[in-house]
This record gives structure tokens, C-alpha cells and sequence, in this order.
């Protein structure tokens, strides 16, 4: 399945209008029994201010451009939307000037990145941590699989750096406040979670090609095919070893060299003629010939089993960066509440009854946003 995109992966701009609790009366959300706390000043030049940290309008405005600008990146996202397009400028906007004639929601969105990025960086030297090469190397790779590649990431300017380090320190600090490492947290969930992953089927088979083997191969290429995958079957009744044929015969390259080992996997990962044998013949048996586009195989299914740490590890990656998000997402409800925020109102407005940046006259309105990475419905 396919992974909606999210603009920043693990944090998005979109993180604090998602996960901010409901303020009760008396605390800094403006509702009619509390009180307002009094936002710090705006310097000068300043976009936007978060506990004392300064975003420069000059540079934002280029960073929008970069944005604006990048067709990729603008694909991407609307790939993401299953085809509907991300709303860069105002319908009514008489052109496409930066940043007069963004669409509101587009210019908060990254706002409020900002802000998540900022209050991760400061809570994150607060506790002694700091961003590794490691934490870098793993944002790149969950933007990439987000659909932001390196070609998409090298579009823009000096955003690309602010997007990657801003998710490596989101990274960095939900580490930090799981208190594990990646491998701790992956061996953790394998333990808690091996009885009830998917079980897996460890298969071996013998093939013959029939002509490109995509499903285009001729009568007579099927014939050929199938008249030496009937010389292997006699070779196997006849008492030889499965893996020593496989390896003289079978036109797999990849599985021949290990007698024919397809490798341990869950159910619906081979092609499906053989994925249907696999999940339903004893273990040992081999089948009789099978034909699907690649050609005749001959299957053997030598085990299933409960995976192996190393089979369940995509499993357990996404389990894994989805307790990292959510420790992420407790602790940022807290210190948005307790962030000092100023907003230059051309922009927007900090609306601490969201704990978000929305735009400029809509505060006091609930936001209802998505943070977590999806699944696309049809796959």
C-alpha cells in the first residue's frame, strides 16, 4: 500500500492543530472564563517568534518561493492527495507573487512546521540530546518513502536543509523521550508482538522461462518451458535433492545459486498461483507444474512459522516510528500550552485554543488536521 504525504513526516506543520487538547478555563486560550496571555513581541523583520527564537520574514517569504516553485514537490503532495492538487494560491489572488498571493492555509502550514521544528530543537538541547548522522539518515529515508526523493528534496533551496534537520530532530527527541534506541525499541515490540504477527511461508521452487517472462511468451515458448520444468519433476521423482536441481536447472537467477530459495514471507507476496500453493500444501510436498506469466515452476513450501526478528522488521518499523509519533505528539500538546508565540498578522495568528498557528481571523475556530502518515484505501 501506498502512504498519503504528509508534508513533514513525523511532525508536519500540521502536528499542532491535530494534537492540541481542549484548554480548560483559567488557562492561556483566550476562552471568555480564562485569560489571554499576552504575545511576546515581534521583532523587526520577524515572521514569526517561538520562545525567543526568531524566524526571519525575509528568509520564510524565499522559503515559501522554494516551495511554491518546486513542481515536484507540488506532485508529490498532490500524489499524496489521491489526485487533488494542494492549494498553493488564492483563487481571487490577481497572480502568483510570493507571499501576497499564497493561499492562507498554505502559508500556516509551514508555519506551524516552524513551530514544531523550533519547540522540538529546544526541548532536545533541553534533555542534552542532539541531532546524529544517524537521526539524519533516517529523516532523509522517511521523507523519501513519503515520496520526497533525493531529486524532490535538491528542488529547493535552503529549505531542503530546515525540512531534513527539522525532521531529525523530531526524531532525535522521540528517541529521547522513549528513552530507547531504534534497535531497543524494535527488539522491544518483537517481543511483545511475535505471537501475534503474521505468520510467513519459507518456499523453494524450480522455474522455466517462457519468453520475457511478463505473460507475452509464445505457445511454443510455454511448450519449451514446460517440457523442462517435466524433465526437472522426473528428476525429483526419481529421488534427486530439490536445491540440487534447482541449481542445475531453474532459470531463476537470483534463487537458483541457493537451490532455489524464495526466502520466508506472509501471505499475498509471491505471485499468486504460487502464493496459492504456498498457503495451502503441506510442507515438503512439491507441487505439480504451475504456470503463471513468468513461465512453469515447480514449489516446494519447507516451512511456516512465526517470522524471525529479521522477516518482521518492516512490521516492526512502522510500529516502532508509530511510538515514536505518538511520544512525540504527547509531549508537543504540553509545550505548545506552554509556548511564548507571536505571529506577524499578515501571516497568521497564534490561536491557543488549537495551539496553532491559523490564519489571521480565524482563531477559536477547532482545526481538524492529520498528522500520522495514512494508507491509501485502495492500496
Amino acid at each position: 500500500m501506498r502512504r498519503r504525504f504528509l508534508p513533514a513526516l513525523l511532525v508536519a506543520a500540521l502536528a499542532l492543530g491535530a494534537c492540541s487538547a481542549e484548554p480548560s478555563p483559567g488557562e492561556a486560550s483566550g476562552d471568555a472564563a480564562g485569560t489571554t496571555t499576552t504575545a511576546p513581541p515581534l521583532p523587526d523583520g520577524a515572521v514569526l517568534v517561538v520562545d525567543g527564537v526568531t524566524v526571519d520574514r525575509a528568509t520564510f517569504d524565499a522559503e515559501l518561493a522554494q516551495i511554491a516553485q518546486n513542481q515536484a514537490y507540488l506532485d508529490a503532495r498532490t500524489a499524496g492527495r489521491n489526485g487533488t492538487p494542494l492549494v498553493v494560491f488564492r483563487p481571487d489572488a490577481p497572480g502568483t507573487s510570493v507571499p501576497g498571493d499564497l493561499a492562507d492555509d498554505f502559508v500556516v502550514e509551514f508555519l506551524n512546521e516552524r513551530v514544531s521544528f523550533i519547540l522540538a530543537g529546544q526541548e532536545l538541547a533541553r534533555r542534552g540530546g542532539a541531532v546524529t548522522e544517524a537521526d539524519r539518515a533516517d529523516a532523509l529515508a522517511l521523507l523519501t518513502q513519503a515520496g520526497l526523493t533525493s531529486e524532490v528534496l535538491d528542488g529547493f533551496g535552503s529549505y531542503r536543509d530546515v525540512l531534513v534537520e527539522g525532521e531529525a530532530t523530531v526524531l532525535a527527541l522521540s528517541r529521547t523521550l522513549l528513552g530507547e534506541s531504534p534497535e531497543q525499541i524494535v527488539d522491544d515490540l518483537y517481543a511483545e508482538v511475535r505471537s501475534q504477527l503474521e505468520l510467513v511461508a519459507c518456499v523453494d521452487h524450480i522455474v522455466q522461462v517462457a519468453g520475457a517472462a511478463d505473460g507475452t511468451g509464445t505457445d511454443e515458448q510455454y511448450a519449451q518451458a514446460r517440457a523442462g520444468i517435466d524433465a526437472a519433476a522426473s528428476r525429483l521423482a526419481a529421488g534427486e535433492d530439490f536445491g540440487a536441481v534447482a541449481r542445475d536447472v531453474s532459470q531463476d537467477e537470483i534463487s537458483a545459486p541457493d537451490g532455489g530459495d524464495l526466502g520466508c514471507s506472509p501471505r499475498g507476496s509471491l505471485l499468486a498461483e504460487l502464493d496459492a500453493f504456498a498457503w495451502s500444501a503441506e510442507p515438503g510436498v512439491v507441487s505439480e507444474p504451475i504456470r503463471t506469466d513468468v513461465g512453469w515452476h515447480l514449489v516446494r513450501v519447507r516451512e511456516r512459522r512465526e517470522p524471525t526478528l529479521e522477516e518482521a522488521g518492516p512490521t516492526l518499523i512502522e510500529l516502532a516510528m508509530q511510538r515514536e509519533r505518538t511520544a512525540f505528539l504527547d509531549w508537543l500538546v504540553g509545550a505548545a500550552a506552554g509556548a511564548e508565540i507571536a505571529v506577524d498578522p499578515t501571516y497568521g495568528e497564534w490561536d491557543p485554543a488549537n495551539g496553532s498557528v491559523v490564519p489571521t481571523g480565524r482563531a477559536g475556530t477547532r482545526t481538524e488536521l492529520s498528522l500520522v502518515p495514512q494508507e491509501d484505501d485502495g492500496g
